[in-house]
């Protein structure tokens, strides 16, 4: 999945309130780069993506076929350096809906639960959720270092939302 392709999801109006405010000076160390997992050979067997120093990978349950998403799989996360390694259970992921926020050392994945959607972030070096945020309709996406969300949508793109949400990265590292 494409950054400019997002999942559809429930409208992020309590998310705000939920985070804690930030500095008003933005966190030079602190930015959210856009993950997307990757077919990770020619069998889509796997996903994989590397970004900051860190590697994630998934198994993908029905290869050969692409996989549209990730259900129940643990993600795996490693440390490129080799000073971590650990894993995610569970979670319905699609592949682009993965950010890393390097300062920290978080992971923000967008989750489906089926019934709810979520912004997970998780702690990178030990896997362990930090904060869950529930997300209300609209679409969720990472574009320029931030969290973008859209409400009263026609599709699955911001383009095609009538109202956007922006949550700069720093309002996620804190």
């Amino acid at each position: 999945m494409r950054v400019s392709q997002l999942l559809s999801v429930s409208l992020l109006g309590l998310v705000l309130a939920a985070l804690p405010v930030a500095s008003a000076l933005a966190d030079p160390a602190c930015r959210v780069l856009h993950a997307p997992l990757q077919p990770a050979g020619r069998d889509h067997g796997r996903y994989a993506t590397e970004v900051a120093g860190w590697r994630l990978e998934i198994r993908n349950a029905s290869a050969p076929r692409p996989a549209p998403s990730f259900n129940d799989d643990p993600l795996e996360v490693q440390d490129v350096g080799g000073r971590s390694a650990c894993k995610i259970e569970g979670g319905v992921w699609e592949a682009g809906t993965f950010a890393i926020l390097p300062g920290p050392r978080r992971l923000l994945a967008v989750e489906s639960s089926g019934s709810a959607v979520d912004i997970a972030l998780y702690d990178l070096t030990t896997c362990q959720p930090v904060r869950r945020l529930p997300v209300r309709e609209g679409v969720v996406g990472f574009e320029n270092g931030m969290v973008k969300q859209g409400g009263d949508c026609r599709g699955r793109t911001l383009a095609t939302c009538r109202e956007t949400l922006t949550v700069s990265a720093s309002r996620l590292c804190h």
